[in-house]
């Protein structure tokens, strides 16, 4: 089986990493004893000292970050808005608090707008000089609950008490690939020296992020029901949780602009062409796809599709052999191993009854391991590297995701994803509790994963499990601590 991109077929390039001298490493006992040892003297030095430090912070006069509110508004948004307006909205941050504030800074993302021209506004401002602006890094970009296509640092620097600043926005709308378009800010205090950060009273609370989140606002850009859908430049294995009627499917290939879209049928072994015939109306919830796209973009869907509703369990019928699926739902799907089902079909594609959870088949060898596209953008000629990624259980396959994976079994199978169990928990939120989950954030003085400030955290940020090589989403992390969710007490 080969794409018609001529990538490898994934049993071409799994491969066991091992350690360079193909053994694995041992430390001799004795080694672990001084190691421990060690450890522990460290650990009672440190412990001394922090207490120390602790007991002076304690008889100091210290104001808590919940004492100082930073209120994040955004006006001037026109009554009506549709995709591909240009807007020039008005960022607001003011200092409800009676004391002043230094070194204060704000990241502002958008969602279906595009912010990067603000850039523009204030190019000779240099860094740590208020006005200064510049784009959002990735880490940056991950303190916020969506996809956070576009945004900008905005240094506003000294903020009095009952102060007002402001900073224009130059945006593009560019439409949603989720529910709401919209644009979100943040303001944080980076390293006053009255804002105690972490349980030894350490005040470079900043150096491991932007310091003490004071401040937060998100605001609503009401762009009809417009979505959109993203193509990165080179190769996209795509799948499109809407169904649309045939003429819908086939506006949306004709926007694309290479005109380039095939389809793998398994019981061929070959690749339909979508763009030929009636082909278009292959295009399915469940279905994945070939898109090549020469040089990425956001292209608007239909706007007579309706998605998929998450709520609901849905089912993937795999012929046998390589079966080119995708994530049925507009939301990230958890790749349970437990909640995930197959069913064996009879010759009718009626249900016999036999029903394994994924694990179980995988394990019996039914169904062969399950694959994404892994997309590498740092690529030195802006063109992303492609790859196959084997999915791992509890693994996210993100929206719009196609699969690739092998029926073993000699008979047809049908996979059935439950709905809301296998969703990830961040995406059944609703914008009124991330609203509240940032406000709970301010008000405790935590940081912008709902911890203490000042915890140190392995690889610097708690949302990437480097062992596993897994990465989970901000809100996923902050609901999986807090179950009980003290935000809505």
């Amino acid at each position: 089986m080969r794409d018609p991109f001529a990538l490898l077929p994934p049993a071409d390039i799994v491969n066991m990493q091992l350690p360079s001298d193909g053994k694995p490493q041992k430390s001799p006992t004795s080694k672990r004893v001084y190691v421990v040892v060690g450890v522990l003297t460290a650990v009672v030095i440190f412990l001394s000292a922090g207490l120390i430090i602790l007991q002076r912070q304690l008889s100091a006069s210290a104001d808590q970050p919940a004492n100082y509110v930073v209120d994040l508004k955004i006006d001037n948004l026109p009554s009506a808005i549709k995709t591909g307006d240009k807007i020039s909205p008005t960022l607001s941050i003011v200092n409800q608090g009676a004391k002043d504030l230094a070194q204060i800074n704000v990241l502002v993302c958008g969602n279906g707008v595009d912010l990067s021209d603000t850039i523009n506004l204030a190019q000779n401002f240099k860094e740590n000089e208020s006005g200064f602006l510049r784009p959002l890094t990735p880490s940056e970009k991950d303190q916020f609950g969506f996809e956070c296509s576009s945004g900008f640092y905005y240094f506003v620097g000294t903020l009095g008490a009952k102060q007002m600043k402001s900073q224009q926005i130059k945006a593009n709308v560019v439409g949603s690939t989720s529910t709401k378009n919209e644009i979100q800010s943040k303001a944080y205090l980076v390293a006053d020296k009255n804002v105690s950060c972490g349980f030894l009273g350490l005040k470079q609370c900043d150096q491991k992020g932007q310091g003490v989140q004071i401040g937060f606002g998100a605001t609503q850009v009401p762009v009809g029901e417009q979505k959109t859908i993203r193509l990165l430049k080179g190769y996209n294995l795509l799948s499109i949780p809407r169904i649309f009627t045939a003429g819908a499917a086939k506006e949306l290939l004709n926007s694309f602009r290479d005109h380039k879209a095939y389809l793998y049928d398994p019981t061929t072994a070959g690749y339909i062409d979508l763009n030929a015939s009636d082909n278009a109306s292959r295009i399915k919830p469940g279905v994945g796809f070939w898109v090549m796209d020469s040089l990425g973009g956001d292209y608007p869907l239909p706007s007579t599709s309706v998605e998929t509703d998450k709520n609901n369990p849905f089912t993937i019928d795999l012929q046998i052999g390589w079966n080119q699926i995708g994530n049925p739902y507009q939301a990230r799907v958890i790749f349970s191993a437990d909640k995930i089902l197959v069913q064996e079909l009879s010759e009718d594609s009626s249900a016999t009854g036999t029903t394994n959870n994924l694990k179980t088949s995988t394990d019996n060898g039914a169904l062969s391991s399950f694959y994404v596209l892994s997309y590498d953008s740092s690529s030195s000629n802006g063109n992303p590297v492609s790859t196959y990624k084997t999915l791992a259980y509890n693994d996210i396959i993100v929206q719009n995701a196609g699969i690739f994976v092998e029926n073993r079994s000699g008979k047809k199978l049908r996979l059935v994803f439950p709905g809301k169990d296998a969703i990830a928990p961040g995406d059944l939120l609703s914008q009124d509790e991330k609203t509240r989950i940032e406000q709970w954030i301010v008000n405790n003085g935590l940081n912008q994963y709902g911890d203490s400030q000042g915890t140190v955290y392995s690889g610097g940020t708690p949302l990437f499990d480097e062992a596993i090589g897994v990465r989970i989403d901000r809100y996923d992390y902050i609901l999986q601590k807090n179950p009980n969710r003290p935000w809505n007490s």
